[in-house]
């Protein structure tokens, strides 16, 4: 969080909306943002997510409907942000092609990831253009068939951690990638970025802990030349300049630090950092313990979100809810 000026902190109460932090609150909150500067290149990373009211209400409540900004941010501490997979739109995944669901490694859609990392060839968009001429092998395996059962039984026998390097690039390629299935969460290294999303007057940063296997990594670049499958030039990304770190499934209530208000320059601290149970907590090393024991049940009743996703290590992902 360095360069970000910011003139308010506060959180949300249980009861009676927004309220500003404690001194006490406010030095545990500001050690715990200096220690986490030390990890920003080991096992978490801190990142941000731009957002707006609008994307929040959509998800957030039933129908988009209006609700007050205290209580949209305290859903969003509680519920997280999730992949377009699990939103109500795509409720009948459940019959489509491929992704069904996030651990999906089965032969009907690793075929159609291959085909539609085939379809990226024809995109007229010339970033996208671009990045095919700088990774001209990698794309050429994917232009002739035969490779198809190559990559469809690599992608079965090595699972979702392989799959997701391919996937990633889908997802950053937008409509003509998979757009609305992914399973994948966009959040970048860059607050200026995260900013850049953050749309109008009621845009929202998220602030988020990315931890272990939750990110796609380009380790899984080593994996797939060892088994004969094509990767790109080392740190080569459809828009490089949006500094993207990917995740897996969802930005999870647990590993949000706050979310930052630009207009006004505030930052909303999670409110379950403050709660008994977390008292003291390294968030280096662990994410905050939250009560969510009627969790299922509050999604159908209060948000548009028609299935969960829950992980114990952020290494395997699992989900359920409608047609699960």
């Amino acid at each position: 969080m360095k360069n970000i000026t910011l003139l308010k902190f506060r959180t949300i109460s249980e009861y009676e909306g927004f309220r500003d932090l404690s001194y006490e609150q406010l030095t545990s909150f500001s050690t715990i943002i200096i220690n986490l500067q030390q990890y920003q290149y080991s096992s978490v990373r801190v990142c941000y997510r731009g957002v707006s009211y609008d994307y929040l209400s959509s998800r957030l409540t039933k129908n988009g409907s209006d609700i007050l900004e205290s209580e949209l941010l305290k859903r969003l501490f509680y519920f997280g942000d999730k992949s377009k997979h699990y939103f109500h739109e795509n409720s009948r995944l459940h019959t489509s092609k491929y992704l069904k669901n996030i651990n999906d490694i089965s032969e009907s859609s690793n075929n159609e990831i291959f085909s539609k990392l085939k379809k990226l060839s024809s995109s007229k968009n010339p970033t996208i253009i671009d990045f095919i001429n700088d990774n001209k092998s990698f794309f050429d395996f994917f232009n002739n068939p035969a490779n198809k059962p190559t990559f469809v039984k690599a992608i079965s026998d090595f699972g979702t951690e392989l799959r997701d390097y391919y996937l990633k690039i889908l997802h950053a390629a937008g409509n003509i990638g998979i757009s609305d299935k992914s399973t994948l969460i966009s959040t970048s290294r860059s607050y200026k970025v995260a900013h850049q999303f953050a749309q109008g007057d009621r845009g929202y940063i998220i602030i988020y802990i990315a931890r272990g296997k939750s990110r796609t990594k380009d380790k899984n670049r080593n994996n797939s030349f060892a088994i004969g499958l094509p990767y790109l030039n080392k740190h080569n990304s459809i828009f490089p300049e949006q500094e993207e770190v990917t995740l897996r499934g969802a930005l999870f209530a647990h590993d949000m630090l706050g979310v930052i208000h630009p207009k006004d320059q505030i930052l909303t601290v999670n409110p379950h950092f403050f709660s008994d149970s977390n008292i003291g907590i390294d968030l280096s090393k662990h994410s905050l313990t939250i009560d969510q024991s009627n969790f299922n049940e509050d999604l159908k009743q209060l948000t548009s979100y028609t299935r969960w996703l829950c992980t114990y290590n952020y290494d395997e992902f699992y989900h359920g809810g409608e047609n699960a």
